[in-house]
């Protein structure tokens, strides 16, 4: 997958790549197919609550690390209560030519099961 980005933001200088992080928090929505949001490892019952949020971009070379979190939340009805947290920092990589960026879409892994053992 492939997504264009401003020309002005693809630079190695500090205050760029933090123009960088802002443009992306806006658009969101085009980085999520990257972004593993699998809130189930925090809760069975647990999904995802707003938008993920992107913490920090790093650009060196042509190659761009964008750490994000994302919240969750989970519901329990028979005992009236919910629970929720935010995720460990997550990590997608991608790399940049020109002013494209090229993500592995993420595909999330198959459930284990105990029958997988046998």
């Amino acid at each position: 997958m492939f997504i264009t980005i401003p020309s002005s933001l693809v630079d190695e200088d500090e205050s760029v790549q933090d123009e960088l992080k802002n443009w992306m928090n806006r658009n969101i929505d085009l980085f999520k197919p990257a972004m593993d949001l699998d809130a189930s490892i925090y809760d069975e019952r647990a999904s995802l609550f707003g938008d993920p949020e992107i913490l920090s971009v790093e650009v060196a070379d042509n190659k761009v690390s964008i750490a994000y979190v994302f919240y969750w939340e989970a519901y329990y009805g028979c005992q009236d209560q919910n629970c929720s947290g935010r995720s460990a920092k997550a990590w997608i990589d991608a790399e940049f030519e020109n002013n494209i960026l090229f993500f592995e879409e993420y595909i999330p892994t198959d459930e284990r099961s105990t029958y997988d053992e046998f």
